[in-house]
């Protein structure tokens, strides 16, 4: 992966003869006179632009998981990850060994009432471990589950 380094470039001359020598995709280009709010625009849009560019990868215990495209790679296979199997996914790499009860997950996922009761949460739990190997994700009866290094 090659480095990205964003660049706005301040000229002397303000009549804009090399300004397309400048203006790329990537690069923006002001004048000697021009507001500090126009700076800060800039500066914005070029901050917002890389954040969007830069891929963001959660690499553990041999999953990657990519947070631009809510995808987790596995022995060098892509999986697609649903928002709910993503979320899960990245709690449980980002906690490790923790054991996390039913209720505690519904509530780290939901921010609306979620009936308990519900299987749903089981569903994504299981379809998860088809993506990452099953013995990954560890269910202690009556206590919550438990992200392992299964390999």
């Amino acid at each position: 992966m090659g480095l990205f380094t964003p660049v706005l470039v301040f000229s002397a001359q303000n009549n804009g003869e090399n300004r397309a020598d400048f203006k790329t995709d990537d690069n923006d280009y002001l004048g000697n006179t021009f507001h500090i709010e126009e700076l800060l625009a800039r500066l914005n849009v070029i901050i917002k632009r890389s954040k969007e560019d830069t891929p963001i990868y959660i690499d553990a215990f041999g999953l990657y998981l990519d947070e631009n495209n809510k995808t987790v790679t596995n022995d060098n296979v892509v999986h697609d990850l649903t928002p709910i199997e993503y979320m899960l996914l990245r709690l449980f790499l980002l906690n490790p060994n923790q054991l996390f009860t039913k209720s505690k997950l519904i509530e780290s996922l939901y921010e609306l009432d979620f009936d308990p009761s519900s299987n749903v949460l089981e569903v994504y739990i299981s379809r998860l471990r088809q993506k990452i190997g099953k013995q990954r994700i560890v269910t202690r009866r009556n206590q919550g589950y438990l992200f392992k290094n299964g390999v």
